[in-house]
């Protein structure tokens, strides 16, 4: 099994990159997969000795085959993400991505992995998830599920499947007028969770990305889907206020030995 890299979108938690590298560290197959962490130059001052730290966090001795860093000298407004998603992509054929605020079980690398494998023929799944909802339906270690969704909390995607997946804000504004202009699939859509509608909210009045509430209506729309563990491999962390968006940012970096 050829593994894929992982793909890492970090600017300014440091103390998550830290947690989110040190689980990522203890999974199986870590010492033998490339990672790739995108660090986007600060946009305002306030967060400019986070950004740095980072770096400091990101150059630290990890036990990984190879970490490579990649930032610009100016802000991207996050599409560095994107750029380098598809250079790996197009590279490699095969990516696992996530951002900073995730953390990992130890059989991570190896679902996700083994997923990427199993399932690139399959036409009708788009990406592998490498979180679960807590859910009993499908609470089984061994089990897979295909969902009409996606989330971008750990998951794997095919470069011959992605071409039309990871796009620019203005192909996400002219998809979501598009579709959503059509009242029956807008209600059918937003019906599934509320978690959508506040996505789409967030996106056209206060400006934040939406990549990953374009791939969710995308894969719905297309009749699509993703492939789900039966047991969550990833465990978000970000929601404690710190993100790029919020107002608090949280300063303490754990300490950890060069």
């Amino acid at each position: 099994m050829t593994l894929s890299p992982v793909l890492i979108s970090a600017y300014s938690r440091p103390d998550h990159l830290m947690r989110c590298l040190e689980s990522l560290q203890d999974c199986d197959f870590s010492e033998n997969t490339d990672v790739f962490i995108t660090i986007d130059s600060p946009l305002t001052p306030d967060v400019r000795d986070l950004n740095k730290e980072n770096h400091s966090v990101a150059s630290m001795k990890w036990n990984f085959k190879s970490v490579s860093v990649i930032s610009q000298e100016k802000n991207t407004d996050g599409e560095i993400i994107k750029i380098e998603a598809k250079r790996l992509l197009k590279k490699y054929g095969k990516l696992i991505m996530m951002e900073e605020d995730n953390i990992f079980s130890l059989d991570f690398l190896r679902y996700m992995n083994w997923a990427l494998d199993e399932y690139e023929s399959s036409e009708s799944i788009l990406s592998v998830s490498g979180w679960s909802p807590d859910d009993e339906s499908y609470s089984n270690l061994s089990s897979v599920y295909k969902y009409k969704g996606y989330c971008s909390w750990g998951t794997g995607l095919w470069e011959s499947k992605s071409k039309d997946l990871i796009v620019s804000r203005e192909d996400h504004f002219n998809f979501f007028i598009n579709k959503l202009s059509n009242i029956f699939l807008a209600i059918s859509y937003f019906s599934r969770a509320n978690h959508l509608i506040k996505g789409i909210y967030r996106y056209f009045l206060k400006n934040h990305e939406a990549g990953d509430r374009y791939i969710n209506l995308k894969i719905f729309c297309e009749d699509s889907f993703s492939l789900y563990p039966g047991i969550s491999r990833v465990r978000n962390i970000g929601h404690d206020g710190s993100g790029r968006h919020s107002k608090k940012y949280n300063k303490r970096v754990p300490k950890r030995s060069k």
